[in-house]
């Protein structure tokens, strides 16, 4: 599988394009502000971008997907605990982005518990990972773990915004995400790549 990261946006979004080298189909994972960026790279690759998917519904990890899903004619996945989240985005939160227009995007399907999103000779499989949103979700592949805002670098993602439970959260990580291998490596929905072993000795909210 090979991928690529591009950090976007006045949020720093990771949104990342993974693809399958022998068949160059792809998916991209959180379509965030300037996925236009990422589109040309899809253009310039000869992708064919089969899925584009959203760890979860807040807006700096969705706002790209209507863009993202006209130009490639991907369906558009998530978790449909974060319908609410998706659909009916904080008002005061468009005005300071200067979004007063935008308009969410239905999804095409919903992802589920051990679902496996395939796309080419590649796949990735979805973790519900409920705590920073109820339908927060983690997409496991070979060594490596797309994280959303659930488990970053040194940290963890907040739960002091709708649906936000702080408990819940922990358990997600410490019982889904922990087992996993050292060497896994987290690709986050912010800051830099980690490892399971690093968060593991290291992050300060898993001690």
């Amino acid at each position: 599988m090979n991928i690529a990261t591009f950090t976007l946006g006045p949020f720093e979004t990771n949104s990342y394009l993974a693809f399958c080298p022998e068949t160059r189909k792809g998916v991209i994972i959180d379509a965030a502000f300037e996925v236009s960026v990422l589109l040309v790279a899809v253009k310039h690759k000869g992708l064919e971008i089969v899925h584009v998917v959203s760890t979860h519904g807040h807006i700096d990890h969705v706002c790209g997907t209507g863009l993202a899903r006209e130009v490639t004619g991907a369906t558009f996945l998530m978790h449909q605990g974060d319908l609410e989240i998706l659909l009916h985005p904080e008002r005061d939160f468009l005005l300071m982005l200067g979004l007063e227009d935008y308009v969410p995007v239905k999804p095409d399907g919903f992802l589920f518990e051990g679902q496996d999103i395939a796309f080419g000779n590649e796949s990735l499989r979805v973790v519900h990972t409920p705590g920073h949103t109820p339908g927060g979700v983690c997409l496991l592949g070979k060594g490596l773990l797309f994280t959303g805002d659930t488990l970053f670098a040194g940290s963890v993602g907040r739960t002091d915004l709708s649906g936000g439970n702080q408990e819940e959260l922990i358990r997600s990580i410490r019982g889904k995400i922990l087992c996993l291998p050292d060497e896994t490596v987290i690709q986050p929905g912010h800051g830099s790549a980690t490892t399971i072993g690093e968060e593991r000795r290291s992050n300060p909210f898993l001690g």
